[in-house]
């Protein structure tokens, strides 16, 4: 240290190398944390927001004829608003809601557990959707929601939703949540 106070030469250099080294530590440690799929950090949240509304993935069934959605949404608006599967103009009423699996083939949604009705504000409701059975062999879905509410048309798209394995006597699926 010079008269004034200030570090300098080989001193100025450990310090600085303390630092460094300090933050690479640091940073490596974060980078080596292990991360189980049963960890917050994980877990795949499949969940789409606006300003008009949040829909969340809560599960998904497979069974031997068919594939339930279910879903958690919410009317993020301060007053009741109509919500409901919409075809985009000019299109199918199929194209409304689909899901594609890793294979890719389309699979048209069959039933719904809801009505074309209008949502509580800020009110978390959930709602399933049902699908055409995949065929085997499939190990992941992509689901296509076209939403509409009011006039206003959204796509969400949630990609890659892991299927849950198959029991083994009766071809039903378990819950993946």
């Amino acid at each position: 240290m010079n008269p004034r106070g200030h570090v300098c030469g080989a001193a100025k250099l450990a310090s600085t190398a303390v630092t460094c080294i300090s933050a690479i530590v640091l940073l490596l440690s974060a980078c080596t944390t292990p991360v189980s799929p049963q960890s917050p950090e994980g877990a795949h949240r499949f969940q789409y927001n606006s300003r008009l509304f949040t829909m969340e993935l809560k599960n998904i069934e497979v069974f031997d004829d068919s594939v339930k959605v279910t879903l958690m949404y919410t009317n993020r608006q301060d007053r009741p608003a109509g919500g409901q599967i919409a075809a985009p103009p000019k299109t199918l009423s199929s194209d409304a809601a689909y899901i594609v699996d890793d294979k890719g083939k389309r699979y048209r949604w069959t039933g719904k557990s809801f009505s074309n009705r209008q949502f509580a504000p800020q009110v978390p409701e959930e709602i399933s959707i049902n699908f055409a059975k995949v065929q085997s062999g499939a190990t992941s879905v992509s689901l296509v929601v076209n939403w509409a509410v009011g006039t206003q048309h959204t796509t969400v798209t949630f990609r890659g939703i892991a299927l849950p394995p198959v029991a083994s006597s009766t071809g039903f699926r378990y819950v993946q949540q």
